[in-house]
């Protein structure tokens, strides 16, 4: 997935926090936390490069269907891909292998390959 797909998906999350100051459900500053149903990883890590950039997100909270190698893998820490695969009603979420995972632990990593190489081993 291209870096560029994800610069809308960053617009969305100060957009949301926008609206929700203007309608005074939260104040200027207060953090908040999002629910992102997820499959590719792209809008949570989107979500992740707009907490980077000052957006005052308390908690991304990784949703998936039965297919839920991403939300097992930050709950245990293992990545396995070789599992059984399961349509769903959201075929946006059913992944099994995710392109943007590598670029959250790219990121985790201080921007070390070889940290994310090993990782993804």
């Amino acid at each position: 997935m291209n870096i560029g797909r994800l610069i809308p998906q960053v617009a969305y999350y100060f957009n949301t926090y926008s609206q929700l100051v203007k309608r005074g459900e939260i104040e200027l500053g207060d953090q908040i936390n999002f629910a992102v149903p997820t499959g590719n990883f792209g809008d949570i890590l989107a979500g992740y490069y707009a907490k980077k950039l000052g957006l005052p997100i308390n908690k991304l909270i990784c949703a998936s269907n039965q297919n839920n190698v991403l939300t097992e893998f930050i709950r245990t820490g293992n990545y396995d891909r070789n599992r059984p695969f399961y349509q769903t009603n959201a075929p946006s979420m059913d992944i099994l292998v995710s392109s943007n995972l590598e670029r959250l632990l790219f990121m985790i990593a201080d921007e070390d390959e070889h940290v994310v190489v090993d990782l993804m081993k």
